[in-house]
């Protein structure tokens, strides 16, 4: 009776099925083995299949990212803050012209302050991340003026915006001040 025969063990560099890595990627890919007619080393060929190469490049990616990914993160950084900046102004310019409207309609000077204050505090509330604080002046001096002279009242808001949250280093905060003027009734009752 014949002895059965053991499955021979691959040599080092051999598939089971006895041919090399180098011929399998030959074959699935002529250009592998020779580039122009002329045969690639040894480390090239090892590199296209994927194995050890050696390289002296060997983990440069990494070292380029953990460069890079600062200065990712910071030019991310100042495009929200740019961002945050643009969109506060219009809102504190609209919460300037508000104000002025709702002082313009008021029929005393003192009643001209507080509805500025109001207008204001409405047009901020519930905008996020836009004032960690702010202030509204409003010029009443056209309240002085007799019924039938064209008059207005002038509003300035004066609103802190907090940048410290978004990269650090930057300044805590950017001060926006934005100005809105809103004609008075030139024949309405109107007193200081």
């Amino acid at each position: 009776m014949p002895t059965p025969q053991k499955n021979p063990q691959p040599t080092s560099g051999q598939l089971l099925n006895g041919s090399t890595g180098a011929e399998k990627l030959a074959r699935r890919h002529p250009s592998a083995r020779t580039c122009c007619g002329l045969r690639l080393p040894g480390a090239l060929r090892r590199r296209l299949r994927g194995g050890a190469g050696g390289s002296a490049e060997e983990g440069s990616m990494a070292v380029e990212m953990a460069v890079l990914a600062p200065a990712i993160g910071l030019l991310i950084g100042f495009v929200i803050a740019a961002g945050r900046l643009s969109v506060s102004q219009g809102i504190v310019q609209a919460a300037a012209v508000d104000s002025a409207r709702m002082a313009s309609i008021s029929r005393t000077a003192t009643a001209a302050q507080a509805a500025a204050r109001s207008g204001a505090e409405a047009s901020l509330q519930g905008q996020p991340n836009t004032c960690s604080s702010y202030t509204v002046q409003a010029n009443t001096a056209g309240f002085a003026q007799r019924v039938g002279v064209p008059a207005q009242v002038e509003v300035t808001v004066e609103c802190t915006v907090p940048l410290a949250d978004l990269i650090p280093g930057l300044p805590g905060s950017k001060t926006i001040t934005k100005t809105a003027i809103s004609p008075l009734d030139t024949y309405r009752e109107r007193t200081q």
